[in-house]
């Protein structure tokens, strides 16, 4: 219940299961995933982040990138893949629908581009969202004039006419729970 008590953060994540249908995954599929973050590394160059969809992404295998319109933007060899274990990047040779990887070995593939294998055609469609930051500031123990931030957090919601009303409640959830966890 949004409205009821709130001791915890129960309600907002009930909401959120509520609201965000799981992913359906395949691995009977070629590789393919839509590249979400551009990452940058000085020993491996141009890196992309995304999490796969479907198939499985093999170290050396033969890559592309298709764009929106489902033209190619570039092709190459899967040079190394990252699977983030937490926040640890660690090395894998390979990674399956449903995780979250780091791959490099395209120098033209950009965020919203499909890295695939090349008997795909089809992009992945990438869906705008409404995206919200919350940062929770607190006073300074050493300086009490100097705010710094103690609690942030990141929510996304698929884009809908009712997104806006998604976000005042779990804000007004969130803002609740987390005043009384810094106290």
């Amino acid at each position: 219940e949004v409205n009821g008590p709130r001791e915890n953060l129960h309600p907002l994540l009930d909401l959120i299961l509520e609201h965000v249908q799981p992913d359906e995954l395949d691995n009977n599929k070629p590789f393919a995933m839509l590249s979400t973050l551009l990452y940058a590394d000085s020993f491996l160059g141009r890196s992309l982040v995304g999490k796969i969809s479907q198939g499985s992404a093999k170290a050396n295998q033969q890559i592309k990138a298709i764009n929106l319109q489902g033209e190619k933007v570039d092709e190459g060899r899967l040079t190394k893949i990252f699977r983030y274990e937490g926040t640890k990047k660690v090395p894998i040779e390979v990674g399956e629908a449903g995780d979250i990887v780091v791959i490099a070995g395209l120098e033209k593939a950009n965020v919203a581009d499909t890295i695939c294998d090349i008997e795909v055609n089809e992009p992945i469609s990438a869906t705008p969202q409404c995206k919200v930051q919350f940062t929770f500031y607190g006073l300074g123990k050493r300086n009490p004039a100097r705010c710094t931030p103690r609690w942030q957090s990141f929510l996304s919601l698929p884009e809908s006419t009712d997104c806006a009303d998604h976000v005042v409640n779990l804000f007004d959830i969130f803002l609740e729970t987390a005043t009384k966890a810094l106290n």
